[in-house]
């Protein structure tokens, strides 16, 4: 099963420490695929929750998977926290023969766990997205439009770069240098293409990147992700 831990506190912080843990009921079994991870502002990770039913015979039919996300500010004098939590209710299913018992999930769970208010917050620059998700036919393309904000007090140069495309996809950007003044705000878009024998039903994940120009602590990654089916975008 899939979810997402998305930063969305305002105003934001440069990053989080990110830790991703499970409860599960009797005989069940529930890990995610990314535990720990750092979060930037405005952006978004997408993980997998990998559950598994008990023996037949053993464990409960029916209960609740807690997944419990806490959020901390690495930085500072004093570190701060805070939580958000989500459920999945999962049962065992009967079914017909010749499988007499069959695992059954129910999923309740939002698209995005979000992260609560921190009080400490820090200025620093963003990639917020329009989309996270696109579809697109093989061989064609799709666009990602976003927006990069300058969060800090002074002028900023930064490098935008696409990263984690597969062999024979391309990215092309609208700049692949920004230049912002202080609070500016600059509506982007990438347009992906991929290559005309991929298999529908292959899904891509990719980041974009914010690099300050000339080195420095400020930063951005946002994580997007394209699914290719015949119906096209």
């Amino acid at each position: 099963m899939a979810f997402a831990v998305e930063n969305r506190n305002q105003p934001p912080v440069e990053a989080v420490l990110v830790t991703v843990t499970t409860t599960s009921p009797s005989g069940w079994t529930a890990n995610a695929a990314a535990r720990e991870f750092s979060l930037g502002p405005g952006n978004v990770t997408f993980s997998a929750l990998e559950i598994t039913s008990p023996d037949r015979g053993s464990g409960a039919g029916v209960g609740n998977v807690s997944l419990h996300v806490t959020f901390v500010c690495p930085r500072g004098d004093v570190r701060t926290t805070s939580a958000a939590d989500a459920i999945v209710h999962v049962r065992l299913a009967q079914l017909s023969a010749p499988w007499p018992l069959a695992v059954g999930a129910v999923l309740v769970l939002g698209s995005a766990v979000t992260v609560l208010a921190l009080r400490r917050v820090r200025r620093g620059v963003a990639l917020v997205p329009k989309q996270r998700m696109r579809t697109m036919r093989p061989g064609q393309s799709v666009k990602f439009n976003f927006d990069v904000e300058n969060r800090r007090g002074r002028p900023s140069r930064f490098h935008l770069l696409v990263e984690g495309l597969p062999d024979g996809w391309s990215a092309h950007l609208a700049l692949d240098r920004v230049d912002l003044e202080p609070g500016e705000e600059k509506a982007l878009w990438a347009i992906v293409h991929s290559p005309i024998a991929v298999t529908p039903g292959t899904q891509v994940e990719f980041q974009l990147r914010l690099e300050p120009l000339g080195g420095g602590r400020d930063h951005a990654t946002l994580h997007l992700g394209v699914t290719v089916t015949l119906d096209g975008a």
